[in-house]
């Protein structure tokens, strides 16, 4: 998904969206024997509540554990700890760790650590922790044939992903799913829910062949994850496009690409450049630049100081132009200034994600401008977006891809009222409605652009 805020964009892209769940808490747990069973809690920081469950089960030689993060869709994670006694110390793959002790039989009082954060953690014993309804996904048999494949597009570079196609001999339309900004499996999964599979299993059963992939650095897909940015994506996908076109159940004249949030954003591009593709379809896609798009986002950021939002709004300014390497160094210079005369001191939090502001992926996608690129796709291009999505407004969007796109007759623009960025039926479409609401794509979302692909 797209950067919803400036905070997000330092603090929560490679947590909130990368990870899928703020404190990146792969919790690692081992316990001694008062320590069996399901244990459940609240981390409280920065106005967010993020409740985490670990599951203890006891065996020969101590204890298996899985750990799940709810609110953020994250389930049974492989967990391990140390215990002496009545206490516990819990180590993390990420820099994270809880240490805690038995303060009796339903209570494990324990301090959070990560990245300077400490954060007092109650864990109370629980009866039954439900898991979420997900009454959309697709269920075993398939009518549909279903491969799995790994490829390599490079010495370094390596995809996995799975194929779907109908039974039948023939030649059929096909499809590429392209996932928005972070790591996500093949699925599409984002807190608890698997948009991609749900997708893949209603085309396919409309008769397109559908390719669906591990992001790089997530199940089989390896690469490099320091210098990737929304371009470099482009160049993966549109080797993947090269890829599926040789499958032997796809009709190479009718490939397209179906890309959600920062997909929405690859497809058009590679759609510019390469004949390959023959149809586009953009799911709260952005068609405004990514300047102007964070900036906008910037606006809506609610318990931050004047001063501060300032400095990030300077940030962003300089991160919109020049070349990366004069553009980290300004940055440097921008922060230091701050750093020395600011009332509103950086906290640990912010350090942490201002860093991550230097990375290839931020620079390229806040100097994106999709009027360079959307001006140069001629093939129909089916445009999507939900009015309560909070992180790609769909008034603004919509009306740029109108603006920009050349006039085709099959283009189609629409914008659903009660829809939040992943296309569920939501409340306010703030981000922590995602994982409890039980619906994961839209049946009408799905069935308007099944009856626009049908009729291209």
């Amino acid at each position: 998904m797209i950067l919803a805020t400036i905070a997000e964009l330092g603090n929560l892209y490679y947590q909130y969206m990368k990870y899928l769940f703020f404190f990146v808490v792969f919790i690692q747990y081992g316990f001694g024997q008062s320590f069996n069973g399901t244990w459940k809690g609240d981390l409280k920081a920065q106005g967010m509540t993020l409740p985490f469950v670990v599951h203890l089960i006891q065996v020969e030689n101590g204890y298996e554990a899985k750990a799940d993060s709810p609110k953020q869709g994250a389930f049974g994670l492989a967990a391990k700890a140390k215990v002496t006694g009545d206490s516990v110390v819990v180590s993390t793959d990420y820099g994270a760790k809880v240490v805690g002790v038995l303060t009796d039989d339903t209570t494990i009082t324990s301090i959070f650590f990560q990245g300077g954060i400490q954060i007092p953690l109650i864990l109370k014993k629980q009866k039954v922790v439900e898991m979420p309804k997900r009454p959309q996904e697709p269920q075993a048999p398939f009518s549909y044939d279903s491969e799995d494949f790994v490829v390599d597009k490079d010495v370094n570079t390596t995809f996995g992903g799975t194929i779907t196609s109908p039974k039948q001999a023939g030649k059929y339309p096909a499809v590429i799913l392209i996932s928005g900004s972070g790591q996500q499996n093949r699925d599409g999964e984002l807190f608890g829910h698997r948009p991609f599979k749900l997708l893949a299993d209603r085309l396919t059963q409309q008769g397109f062949v559908v390719l669906r992939f591990d992001d790089l650095g997530i199940g089989e897909s390896k690469g490099d994850l320091i210098n990737f940015t929304t371009l470099t994506q482009a160049d993966d996908v549109e080797f993947l496009l090269t890829y599926l076109s040789g499958h032997s159940k796809v009709n190479p004249q009718k490939i397209g690409l179906i890309g959600h949030s920062e997909g929405g954003v690859i497809a058009p591009i590679i759609a510019a450049r390469n004949k390959e593709v023959k149809y586009v379809v953009s799911l709260a896609g952005m068609a405004i630049r990514g300047e102007e798009l964070t900036l906008r986002q910037m606006a809506d950021i609610k318990g931050q100081s004047v001063e501060k939002k300032n400095f990030y709004k300077d940030l962003v300014t300089i991160m919109g132009t020049g070349h990366p390497d004069q553009i980290r160094n300004d940055m440097q210079k921008r922060i230091d200034a701050y750093t020395e005369t600011a009332i509103d001191k950086l906290t640990v939090e912010d350090t942490a994600g201002i860093s991550r502001l230097f990375l290839p992926w931020f620079i390229t996608f806040v100097k994106l401008d999709p009027e360079t690129y959307l001006k140069d796709v001629h093939v129909p291009l089916l445009a999507l977006n939900g009015a309560k999505d909070i992180q790609v407004v769909a008034k603004d969007n919509l009306e740029a891809f109108r603006k920009y796109l050349p006039n085709n007759k099959k283009n189609m623009f629409k914008e659903y009222p009660d829809l939040n960025h992943l296309f569920q039926t939501a409340t306010t479409g703030d981000i922590l409605e995602y994982s409890v609401i039980e619906e994961t794509f839209n049946e009408q979302v799905i069935k308007d652009m099944l009856i626009w692909l049908n009729g291209l």
